[in-house]
Parts: C-alpha cells; structure tokens; sequence
C-alpha cells in the first residue's frame, strides 16, 4: 500500500470538495459516523485502504456491530465508501474485506436537503452588497458547485 503525503501531527486532511458536499446532504447519523470513522482509520493513519471489521469501527462510532452492519451496508449503497473482498482466490472462506472512502463526492447517491437555487441566489445577494467580501473566482467556483448536485 502506498503511504499519503504527511501533514503535521495530530491532523486529518479531508478534500474541501468532500466538506462542501456533505454540508448540502442529508445522511443519517450512524452513516456520517462510519464515514468518518472510515475515514480516520484509513487516511488518518496515512493508508488509502484497510482491512476492517464492524467491532473495529463500532468502537469508533459507538455504535453495536448488528447496527454498524447496517450503516456500513447504507453508506454503500449511498457509494460513500468502497469495499473490496482480497480473498477472492478462495471462495469457500469466509471474505475478508478492506475498505476506502469514495472521495469523488460527485458520484454518491445522496440526497440534497437544501434549495439550491434559493442558495445561489442569496449567496449572490449576500456577495454583491459586499457583506462577505469574496472573490469573483471563488464565487464562480461555489456556484459550480452548487449546480453540480441538483436536488433529488
């Protein structure tokens, strides 16, 4: 497995494009729990995948394994996160799994909760009476954004 570029101690980094979508979605608890679990014991740790069990990440979430099964089966059927079988030369054992994130927010199967051209259009208004100085770049940026991830 490759290691990932090491940041300062004590720190996670997550992509900006994952944290602007996921505060324009709406998912369960016990789902955003295991994708950040997910997340902390594979990046955190400077690996892109790792093998895992539902106890492993249930000590993370707080969650029971039984109820941790059905998060972890959520956030892949909502393509959050990506599970690989690497037992797959042995088909009568039992399948050992690793898992990783998806970070290509574009492809989750989510819902979006909030009005998205009711976003773009006070964002604008907030924008152009100069009351969030920004720039005209990032503002373009933003609205792209906001367009990429229609409401369902």
């Amino acid at each position: 497995m490759k290691k990932i570029k090491k940041i300062r101690r004590g720190y996670t980094r997550l992509p900006n494009s994952v944290l602007q979508v996921l505060c324009f979605i709406n998912l369960r608890p016990e789902v955003l729990r295991t994708f950040f679990a997910i997340y902390r014991l594979t990046f955190g740790w400077g690996i892109p995948e790792r093998v895992l069990s539902y106890g492993q990440i249930s000590l993370i979430t707080g969650l029971l394994p039984r109820n941790q099964w059905r998060a972890v089966k959520k956030a892949l059927e909502l393509n959050l996160i990506k599970r690989y079988n690497i037992r797959v030369d042995e088909p009568n054992l039992r399948p050992i799994y690793a898992y990783n994130l998806n970070l290509n927010a574009k492809s989750w199967k989510v819902p979006v909760v909030r009005n998205i051209q009711h976003e773009i259009r006070l964002f604008n208004y907030l924008s152009s009476k100069q009351r969030i100085p920004i720039s005209s770049k990032l503002r373009s940026s933003i609205i792209n954004i906001l367009n990429d991830y229609p409401i369902k």
